[in-house]
């Protein structure tokens, strides 16, 4: 507030076409809590708007004792599935712009990129499942009763994509039986790709019918389920 108040001080207004600010956390809910402030304080001062770009963000459990297994974490399916769910939840957020650190050849906070060959890490996947539902265009509406249950939807009159994500913060948690409802015409055969540690986009048949889809998953885990 101190550096809003400078900027808007003596009657003056000093144009500020974006807000950046960075995420190191083991809880992806950050990304909405530390927006909304955000864009309140910017509100606040008259910067009604200005784009908010999360320009750093990863998995961190903290920068001391545990730096290490945040390291292995982000390297790991663990960090894939922080990843997805991050975005997932940006997608609903304040922020315009979120920019993962980082996908440099030899940094700590590479996820997506093994450090020796280049080949993709775990990490890697949650873009292109992302990706394919930015390809789709239209955001469609999706939400979860679930607080360690995240999701992303997008769709166009010839197909049809959801991301689902499972992540907790407890490290331990069990694997989850999960319903699955799709409104709209949604019976039939849908793609299952798999992502967590024992698969990497392996595709399966997912049979919805009357709209509903039940599914098992283990924790740190995402699925893209999509139909044409």
């Amino acid at each position: 507030e101190n550096f809003l108040t400078h900027l808007t001080e003596d009657g003056k207004r000093i144009t500020l076409d974006f807000f950046s600010w960075h995420s190191y956390y083991y809880d992806p809910y950050t990304v909405t809590e530390r927006s909304k402030r955000a864009r309140e304080i910017l509100d606040k001062y008259g910067y009604t708007e200005t784009k908010m770009f999360l320009n750093e963000w990863n998995y961190l459990e903290n920068w001391t004792d545990k730096f290490v297994s945040s390291i292995e974490g982000i390297i790991g399916m663990r960090g894939a599935a922080y990843t997805s769910a991050f975005m997932a939840l940006g997608q609903k957020s304040e922020v315009d712009m979120l920019m993962y650190y980082d996908a440099r050849p030899g940094s700590s906070f590479n996820g997506m990129f093994d450090f020796y060959t280049l080949r993709p890490l775990k990490g890697y996947y949650p873009f292109v499942m992302f990706s394919k539902l930015y390809e789709l265009k239209n955001e469609a509406e999706s939400q979860s009763d679930d607080k360690e249950l995240f999701v992303a939807a997008a769709g166009n009159d010839d197909e049809k994509a959801i991301m689902i994500t499972y992540f907790s913060t407890d490290k331990e948690a069990p694997g989850k039986d999960i319903t699955v409802n799709i409104q709209g015409g949604a019976d039939g055969e849908w793609v299952c790709a798999r992502l967590d540690a024992e698969h990497t986009m392996d595709e399966e048949i997912l049979e919805v019918k009357n709209g509903t889809a039940k599914i098992s998953i283990p924790q740190e885990s995402v699925l893209l389920i999509s139909k044409r």
